[in-house]
């Protein structure tokens, strides 16, 4: 039977979109240690996710920390915007058979 726990990327997302924005100690902290990676590799597929200094209330870090923020969400497969500017151009992303996201150019 295949392992149906889930995966750094799956708790990643889940973080993005159940939060206003998630700190990068908050990844560590789960056991994600390769968070900015996976944030990357989102980035590449379509996901539009801000970087920013860590604001956080209750966060002091002893170090300069960031946090992500998620700004459009994919649903249906294709990015619905949260809260992006209007001259900014949206790219569809689908989600391919193997799970895979894929990033739908337009001509």
């Amino acid at each position: 039977m295949p392992d149906q726990r889930p995966t750094q990327r799956d708790r990643t997302i889940a973080f993005l979109r159940a939060e206003d924005a998630v700190c990068s100690t908050t990844l560590l902290k789960d056991y994600i240690p390769r968070g900015a990676t996976i944030i990357h590799r989102l980035r590449r597929a379509g996901w539009l996710i801000e970087t920013r200094p860590c604001s956080r209330v209750g966060h002091d870090h002893a170090t300069p920390q960031i946090e992500y923020r998620l700004t459009a969400v994919p649903s249906d497969n294709e990015v619905r915007p949260r809260s992006v500017p209007a001259e900014l151009e949206v790219p569809n992303i689908n989600v391919e058979e193997d799970g895979q996201l894929a990033l739908e150019v337009s001509p």
